[in-house]
């Protein structure tokens, strides 16, 4: 079970760290998450395609994705209210991905 980190814990956790683990962070688990260091309370991040959306682990006939505009394009339009609807509406769909 990872511990929650305290104000200590990240500097704590890197001077720990062995070469190989700080290797196996870089690297990934499997194609989405990164690889877990059980000794030192470092869980597994899950990543997704990038800035532009958000989808499942699966990458061929899995579930739909939710697709926005890039964070740069999206801040180029000065439109507020399409990026909190952008926010509000990511944050929802990604609520419904474990």
């Amino acid at each position: 079970m990872p511990m929650k980190p305290d104000e200590n814990w990240v500097e704590t956790t890197l001077a720990a760290l062995t070469l190989e683990e700080k290797v196996s962070l870089l690297s990934g688990a499997n194609f989405w998450e990164t690889a877990v260091i059980d000794r030192l309370g470092v869980a597994s991040v899950k990543m997704t395609d990038g800035p532009n959306g958000a989808r499942g682990s699966v990458t061929e006939n899995g579930p739909t994705a939710a697709v926005f505009p890039s964070g740069i394009s999206l801040g180029a339009s000065w439109n507020c209210i399409a990026a909190r609807l952008m926010a509000a509406t990511s944050n929802a769909f990604l609520k419904t991905r474990t």
